[in-house]
């Protein structure tokens, strides 16, 4: 598969219709005074991995994932098929992270909505 020659890809999910979505092995959650070289690094990547997915022939437009909403990521981690998993304990650190990021997310909605009643 193209994504072996990028060794920064970490997992590809594809979805009905042929759509493939990819994640990469940075940090999803930057922190601020590291976000534009994180910018920076994750283009620079998945503008190499898109270009080793359109060589092998997928036309489509990828997702990458680590620019998506946490809940994006979520859903398409749960309901695609995984077809490429480069490291699954850094997969499943990433992910992990994504569902204790919206679950905190969850919990803060139900305190604030409870203290407006």
């Amino acid at each position: 598969m193209a994504c072996r020659r990028q060794p920064d890809v970490l997992a590809v999910w594809e979805g009905r219709g042929g759509r493939l979505a990819f994640l990469l092995r940075h940090t999803l959650f930057p922190l601020p005074e590291e976000r534009t070289t994180w910018l920076i690094e994750t283009a620079d990547v998945a503008s190499a991995a898109i270009e080793d997915l359109r060589a092998a022939g997928c036309w489509g437009v990828p997702i990458a994932l680590g620019w998506r909403p946490l809940a994006e990521i979520a859903r398409v981690a749960n309901t695609w098929c995984l077809r490429y998993d480069a490291d699954p304990a850094r997969r499943v650190e990433l992910l992990d992270a994504v569902d204790a990021h919206l679950a905190a997310s969850v919990e803060r909605s139900a305190v604030a909505a409870s203290s407006r009643v």
